[in-house]
């Protein structure tokens, strides 16, 4: 089911690339910068166990790297960044970190055509909140995506837009399950008002993997479309909302190793929506939202979550945040929707920052994480205390 890609993605990259030659009568502009973040902390469940809680201090480094290239119809920007994680008292889990993405745009008046493209390896269980739900685990997740896109300005106030998606989630070992996904997308937006645009936008999702559960290997194909309705309104300069709400129908295929195939229909509610308030030293956010996404065991999941932030900025140096965070995740075919497993995951965590210089940032932040399955371990916590010691390279940038 799946491929290696190694072609596709070569003749992905030499497309985005071709995107930059266009030629370009006027000038063009490069510029280079990165930034290095590294953290040290001391996580007192590492496993996210029940009863045998194991806990260690974690040594985090990320180099990043950006470089841009931009002329007048055309823009062609790539990140690159390769670090480490390290653990004191659990070195079977140390592991390298990659993260690579290249995206090209070509753009006139009314229409841009773009490509953009990415790659990453890292811990699955450094995304397990809103992954797998699964933390014990040492497989690597390696995780690349291709991602096309038209938008058309058919008058000043009407634009129509065509989006597209391929990618592959793979693991490094049994313990999780190889998923594969595309996306299709058509949208029609107005701007009605000086403050308000809304449209209309219908929607194609295709999801693929091979989970086994209990013993049993099954292959799911999952089919889903959807119809979305697109509202944003700016209130004021400091006030922002936004608000997308639509209904989908997803049909499900279950080929058991045992037994006859299992077809399961649903539908439901999906959408996001976010209220952002942004003052001179005061910000607050507050989203909801609820969508279909693949996890590392094997199923389509609707998921509904929301998420709070704070932010006060106290001087030009000293800062404080706090984040709230709340997902539910509910299989909606395959072994797991039938034996109803569902998950909950709660994240919350406050930072103060201080700016040492004009490119040092000292961080020191709290977190306190919460999940509750339906099926396995119940209700397990963790409680994390980190430093962080940020460094922003302001690079260069060359014109002709």
């Amino acid at each position: 089911m799946y491929h290696s890609g190694i072609g596709m993605r070569a003749y992905l990259l030499l497309g985005i690339f071709g995107l930059s030659l266009i030629p370009s009568a006027n000038a063009a502009e490069w510029s280079l910068d990165g930034r290095l973040n590294q953290n040290v902390s001391y996580e007192d469940n590492v496993n996210m166990s029940k009863d045998n809680k194991q806990g260690s201090f974690v040594y985090d480094l990320t180099p990043i790297l950006n470089a841009n290239y931009r002329a007048q119809h055309s823009e062609v920007t790539a990140s690159a960044s390769y670090g480490i994680q390290r653990y004191t008292e659990l070195p079977e889990r140390d592991r390298d970190k990659q993260n690579y993405s290249l995206s090209g745009r070509y753009f006139t008046e009314r229409a841009s055509y773009s490509l953009s493209s990415s790659y990453r390896k890292e811990p699955s269980r450094n995304t397990a909140d809103t992954d797998s739900g699964d933390f014990a685990t040492n497989a690597d997740r390696s995780t690349w995506s291709v991602a096309p896109a038209i938008s058309y300005r058919m008058t000043p106030q009407d634009s129509l837009s065509v989006q597209g998606s391929y990618g592959e989630n793979t693991y490094s070992n049994q313990d999780l399950s190889d998923n594969s996904n595309a996306v299709f997308n058509l949208s029609w937006s107005r701007q009605w008002t000086e403050r308000y645009s809304g449209g209309l936008s219908t929607g194609y999702y295709r999801y693929e993997s091979e989970p086994s559960l209990l013993g049993v290997s099954n292959s799911i194909l999952s089919n889903s479309y959807s119809l979305n309705l697109l509202n944003n309104y700016i209130f004021s300069e400091k006030w922002k909302l936004q608000v997308n709400l639509g209904y989908r129908y997803t049909e499900t295929e279950n080929r058991l190793s045992i037994g006859a195939a299992i077809n399961q229909g649903s539908h439901g509610f999906v959408g996001d929506a976010s209220l952002q308030y942004t003052g001179e030293a005061f910000t607050a956010s507050m989203g909801v939202n609820q969508s279909l996404q693949p996890d590392g065991q094997g199923q389509l999941n609707q998921k509904a979550g929301v998420n709070l932030g704070f932010g006060y900025r106290f001087t030009e140096r000293l800062s404080t945040a706090l984040q709230f965070s709340y997902l539910n995740s509910e299989a909606i075919g395959g072994l797991s929707q039938l034996l109803g497993n569902q998950r909950q995951n709660i994240n919350i965590s406050p930072s103060v920052n201080y700016r040492l210089a004009a490119d040092w940032v000292l961080g020191a932040s709290y977190r306190l994480r919460l999940q509750e399955e339906s099926l396995g371990n119940g209700m397990t916590d963790s409680n994390t205390i980190m430093l962080t010691l940020g460094y922003n390279w302001q690079g260069f940038s060359l014109s002709r």
